[in-house]
């Protein structure tokens, strides 16, 4: 593999990939040795610890995804891409929950900030503010206010702060 990956033919990602599985299935070789069959020349000098744990999705996937049977791409073999039509991948999804925690946030700070100023503001009217702020729909706002404000209210109130 060493000599694919030098001249070109074999791609670093590809190789990583296999060492990761042959490390995660052998992992009573010595480092020494296994190190010096790296096929990229940092990769022998440039070490870090890793958990084997931390290791254990990335090397399954791959192994998934090289599975001769397996039509999947590695994107989808890694379950970080949806498989299905419809299916979004796990970025968008991460990026969803964090607009979502992003503006229930808000909707609690914004409550807390005119509690402070001795005013107060309504779940309903902080939820309606804050859509036309952010130029969303108040449903998502209210959606992501129901699963995340609750959570976000108690954090608060641990702190010292009253978000009633």
């Amino acid at each position: 593999m060493a000599d694919e990956v030098a001249t070109g033919s074999q791609p670093e990602s590809y190789a990583a990939f296999e060492l990761l599985a042959a490390i995660f299935s052998a992992r009573e070789i010595d480092p020494a040795k296994l190190r010096a069959v790296f096929p990229v020349k940092a990769w022998r000098e440039e070490t870090v610890e890793v958990p084997v744990g931390l290791l254990r999705p990335i090397v399954l996937g791959w192994l998934n995804y090289i599975e001769p049977s397996n039509a999947l791409s590695l994107g989808q073999s890694m379950q970080i891409e949806g498989d299905k039509q419809g299916v979004s991948p796990t970025r968008n999804l991460q990026a969803t929950k964090d607009r979502d925690r992003r503006l229930a946030k808000q909707v609690v700070l914004d409550i807390v900030q005119t509690k402070l100023q001795g005013s107060t503001l309504s779940i309903d009217a902080a939820c309606v503010s804050l859509a036309q702020r952010e130029k969303v729909s108040l449903r998502v706002v209210e959606r992501a206010y129901k699963k995340f404000g609750p959570y976000m209210r108690k954090k608060l109130q641990e702190l010292g702060y009253a978000a009633d």
